[in-house]
């Protein structure tokens, strides 16, 4: 996929070439994709709530004033999966504090009263990237199918379902909800290191930016 390996340029984003997109067109696809996180979660992070310098770099899903989250169960802080820093998003990150930017995907914009799924990449992705890498038409997938991808690849690794619903901020059930106040994050970045996609070669991505696979501060 040229949006990810390297495009022609940024009017021909879906035609092979040497110019490599580094913003939230690329990192939003994959942060989703290794997160399970809702579409407006990822849209509307601050710089600072990506803490990639600490031993174990998290996402930190909170609501501030003028964001809101779904449900009181959303606020979490997802362990950032080795693969994101193996190509490179602790560099993205650290450019974008460097460069002084608040919000983590300037760029990420949509109109007032729409959402963050709305924005003209969005409707790009599902247009032109969704149909190349899935074949279901009924229901046709949206970005916010990857949430449901990562639910699967968390069953299909035997993940906990309590470190499932930790991460994706689903509500703990019965008497796991009423006793269950914290999860440690080093637990949940051993369950998060146990995502492969095995059936997925990232390689090519890898090698179009410059990356090996295990090169990340932390190794399970």
């Amino acid at each position: 996929l040229p949006l990810f390996c390297g495009c022609l340029d940024e009017d021909h984003l879906y035609q092979p070439g040497a110019h490599l997109i580094d913003d939230h067109r690329v990192w939003g696809p994959m942060i989703a994709l290794f997160t399970g996180a809702r579409t407006a979660e990822i849209a509307q992070l601050f710089v600072n709530e990506a803490t990639i310098d600490d031993a174990i770099p998290v996402f930190n899903i909170q609501a501030t004033e003028g964001r809101k989250l779904k449900n009181k169960f959303a606020p979490r802080q997802i362990p950032i999966h080795p693969m994101l820093l193996d190509l490179g998003f602790d560099e993205y990150v650290r450019r974008m504090k460097q460069s002084g930017q608040k919000r983590l995907f300037p760029l990420w914009t949509w109109s007032a009263g729409k959402k963050a799924a709305d924005a003209s990449s969005q409707r790009s992705f599902r247009r032109t990237i969704i149909p190349q890498i899935s074949e279901r038409t009924n229901p046709k997938p949206v970005f916010h199918s990857f949430r449901s991808t990562m639910k699967g690849e968390m069953v299909r690794v035997g993940m906990h379902e309590i470190r499932q619903n930790a991460i994706l901020g689903h509500e703990q059930i019965g008497q796991t909800g009423t006793y269950l106040r914290e999860i440690a994050l080093p637990t949940l970045d051993e369950a998060m290191k146990s995502v492969t996609y095995s059936g997925v070669d990232f390689v090519p991505i890898l090698r179009a930016r410059g990356k090996k696979a295990a090169t990340s501060k932390r190794s399970k």
